[in-house]
């Protein structure tokens, strides 16, 4: 019978700055009793090296089946090693993934989904991050390679993070091309441009970090670019010529066996420096196969025919290929089924590499699952899991009514519910990948109780990890407030009074999803009073005939490179319902920001969307100041009332979302 992984938290005792607003709250990290064994087999606290392949897809390896490329070193790490077949990526897309394994958490609890060139996204400051910690227990510490998690704040960047060195192209693929990269040494304004491969370049100044810090121990992140466009011919590959029917397979597949050469230089390395046997190697994806250029491997015969590719949270989409290797560690030759997501690595590496007597207190989604690699465990997850993306990836997606691509999956068991908006569904699919995982046959007619069941936990999840955590940071005149860390309550009395909110990252819209929520009782009218402002950016008040208004600093340009800065103008939307001095109303409004030409600012009042809408908004300006409640930044159009449950989430509420406010 497989293990069920039993849940607990984590005992603190790191030191690393952690506001409460970092916990992900009733969320508890777990792990396998005894699952440190690898402490007291030996003195040393074992090297980590994590090697992050961008777009890999699930049957690129000859380890999953592919006879159309050659990877030896990767075959006899396999051969020396673990390979889990049921290993997935936390997201569809590359930024979501990287930030599980950065934070150990659902990406959804920061905000990550898309991060374009200029986003100004990231994660913020007061969340634990594995580096970090690792740090502060005496690990030499490096980022070689892709980002993609933020870069407009300092506070983003790797050496907060708990780097001590790094080497990265901070956006979502190579710049200008893999033949003369131009990457950002140590948090340099200034990129350094190369004359060699990106691969290659990576590759040394890795091996050269791990040849300074024999001593150990260390942990890096060699997350290449490749096989990531734009597609490129490898030095010393043959691949044909532009035109050439086969041309863009060929630079593919060379591409992943020139990156198989240069991870079989780091695997030279560590034997060379006698680290072999106290090396953890990893070699995974941040999500599936790009498809569009015509790439995408052939399913190998015998093989299950897996649904999707990247941004898709079908199983080709968000399932990739993982191989472990440690000699005297994990166990040679040995492939385990086990479900296994990119989150897990943060506990798996905090339990190898803590110091012992140190105890750590973080909550966090993940869980340890050295059990798997060292032990073959066979575990039954038990916990549901979930993945969402709300991304057109195509000119004929079809928006919801409420202007959001709905794509989310969630898995319990071999049970999968999928929904996928770009291919115009109107409700999600359930599969059964125990017998199905191809994803073919819909079974929901047949089992509505088990959708209706997963739908309530979805929407639970969304509610949960989307709740941006915040605190009053000062108040003041006639003002009370109660409540905990996402949902506080507000008396406005008297003359009124106001209350300014601890500013986080996470309050900036910019290109992002985000809504506000509360229940608002006015007891006196006609005044315009300010409900919640972030000057510069947004204001959600009152018009003198009591009707709801947001305006917003929004670009009205969806270009892809769009800067804010550039196209700033007003938007403004106004509701039909008037609100009633005395009356309580449930208000919302929600903001889908992305750069899509179906980007919306809705306004909802009692559970119903008000005719007037903007489809105008591709970004909303970013500015350092607080949320200030129940005033304007001018103190002059104070709120006489209530509010209650003043929430802040990072995604579009739904219609579903809206009438659970309000029942």
């Amino acid at each position: 019978m497989a293990e069920r992984i039993p849940r607990k938290t984590l005992a603190l005792g790191v030191a690393v700055a952690v506001s409460l607003m970092a916990l992900p709250g009733a969320v508890d990290g777990g792990s396998l009793a005894g699952s440190r064994g690898l402490q007291s087999d030996k003195e040393e606290r074992p090297n980590i090296i994590f090697i992050l392949l961008d777009d890999l897809d699930y049957y690129d390896l000859p380890a999953y089946g592919s006879t159309d490329i050659e990877t030896p070193s990767i075959d006899q790490m396999v051969s020396e090693g673990m390979q889990l077949t049921s290993y997935y990526a936390n997201g569809p897309l590359c930024p979501p993934t990287r930030n599980s394994l950065m934070t150990g958490n659902y990406p959804s609890r920061h905000g990550i989904k898309r991060l374009p060139p200029d986003s100004y996204k990231g994660i913020p400051g007061y969340v634990p991050v594995l580096p970090l910690m690792l740090q502060g227990w005496g690990y030499a510490t490096a980022h070689v390679g892709k980002w993609h998690l933020g870069h407009k704040h300092e506070e983003y960047l790797p050496s907060s993070k708990g780097y001590d060195t790094s080497l990265i192209g901070k956006t979502g693929r190579v710049q200008p091309n893999y033949g003369s990269p131009c990457l950002y040494l140590d948090d340099s304004p200034t990129a350094t441009c190369f004359s060699q491969h990106a691969t290659s370049v990576l590759t040394d100044f890795t091996l050269d970090f791990i040849e300074q810090n024999q001593a150990g121990p260390f942990f890096v992140n060699l997350w290449y670019f490749t096989p990531h466009t734009p597609l490129n011919c490898p030095p010393g590959f043959e691949c044909g010529n532009p035109g050439d029917e086969d041309y863009n397979i060929r630079r593919y597949r060379a591409m992943i066996e020139y990156a198989d050469q240069q991870i079989g230089r780091v695997f030279t390395k560590l034997f060379e420096l006698g680290l072999d046997k106290n090396t953890i190697v990893v070699v995974t994806s941040d999500n599936g196969g790009y498809a569009a250029n015509g790439t995408q491997a052939a399913t190998p015969p015998g093989a299950p025919d897996l649904e999707g590719f990247k941004t898709k949270v079908f199983e080709r989409g968000i399932r990739v290929p993982f191989m472990a290797w440690a000699p005297d560690l994990i166990p040679a030759g040995t492939v385990n089924d086990s479900v296994v997501m990119s989150f897990d690595m943060w506990q798996t590496f905090e339990q190898l590499a803590r110091p012992e007597g140190v105890a750590t207190r973080i909550p966090i989604d993940g869980v340890d699952v050295w059990p798997i690699l060292s032990k073959n465990a066979s575990v039954d997850r038990q916990e549901t899991l979930f993945w969402e993306l709300n991304f057109k990836d195509n000119d004929d997606g079809t928006p919801t009514p409420t202007g959001w691509y709905q794509n989310f999956a969630v898995r319990n068991g071999d049970w999968k519910l999928v929904m996928d908006n770009n291919n115009s569904w109107t409700a999600p699919r359930l599969f059964d990948l125990g017998n199905d995982p191809g994803e073919t046959t819909n079974l929901s007619g047949q089992f509505p109780g088990l959708v209706e069941r997963l739908m309530a936990e979805y929407w639970a999840w969304r509610k949960e990890t989307s709740a941006v955590p915040y605190y009053v940071q000062t108040s003041s005149g006639e003002v009370t407030y109660t409540g905990g860390e996402s949902g506080i309550s507000f008396q406005f009395t008297g003359a009124g009074g106001l209350a300014d909110l601890g500013d986080t990252k996470l309050f900036d819209f910019g290109e992002g999803d985000f809504s506000v929520s509360l229940k608002l009782r006015i007891d006196q009218g006609g005044t315009k009073p300010v409900i919640a402002q972030k000057p510069g950016s947004w204001i959600l008040s009152l018009t003198n005939n009591n009707k709801v208004k947001v305006r917003l600093v929004a670009c009205s340009d969806c270009g892809p490179q769009a800067g804010c800065e550039l196209n700033e103008t007003d938007t403004i939307i106004t509701s039909d319902t008037r609100l009633v001095v005395g009356r309580e109303y449930d208000v919302a409004l929600t903001v889908t920001g992305f750069r899509t030409d179906n980007s919306t600012l809705r306004i909802y009042v009692n559970g119903v969307l008000q005719p007037q809408v903007s489809t105008e908004v591709c970004s909303v300006a970013v500015v350092e100041e607080p949320i200030r409640v129940g005033n304007n930044y001018n103190s002059d159009r104070p709120l006489i009332g209530e509010i209650q449950d003043l929430t802040f989430r990072l995604n579009v509420l739904t219609q579903e979302e809206i009438d659970m406010l309000v029942q």
